[in-house]
């Protein structure tokens, strides 16, 4: 697992976890197993014998004690907000990166669309001069 505070590529499942994780107001259904798929992707993950989870996102170790019911309680959310914000992680950044390669494909597709209307205009140029010979 990666242990540097800069943001790793997250999928989209990892993605919607973070954006759970920073909404505003706190969600009451994040999943346990949902968070530790998002701390895997970020740091290390180690299951003590005694249950509890040690987690190390960038310089940071923060340890968790799993809940009894499968959604995290609200001390769990603001502990991984502190734990993710301080290694670079936040709302924005799963968004940042789904947005920078949604501006990319529309980039490309407006160069597509100014090709396609430039051969349209030196077409249309080309008919009116063969009409004027």
């Amino acid at each position: 697992m990666s242990s540097t505070s800069e943001p790793v590529h997250l999928n989209n499942h990892h993605r919607n976890t973070l954006r759970q994780l920073f909404q505003h107001p706190v969600g009451h259904n994040i999943e346990w197993h949902a968070v530790i798929s998002l701390l895997e992707a970020v740091g290390s993950v180690v299951e003590h014998h005694d249950g509890v989870v040690a987690v190390t996102v960038g310089s940071k170790t923060e340890f968790f004690d799993p809940p009894a019911k499968k959604d995290i309680d609200i001390q769990a959310v603001v502990d991984l907000r502190r734990m993710l914000s301080a290694a670079g992680y936040g709302a924005r950044t799963g968004e940042a990166q789904a947005g920078e390669a949604r501006a990319g494909e529309a980039h490309a597709g407006e160069a597509h669309a100014g090709e396609a209307q430039t051969g349209e205009a030196q077409t249309g140029e080309a008919e009116t001069s063969g009409q004027q010979d």
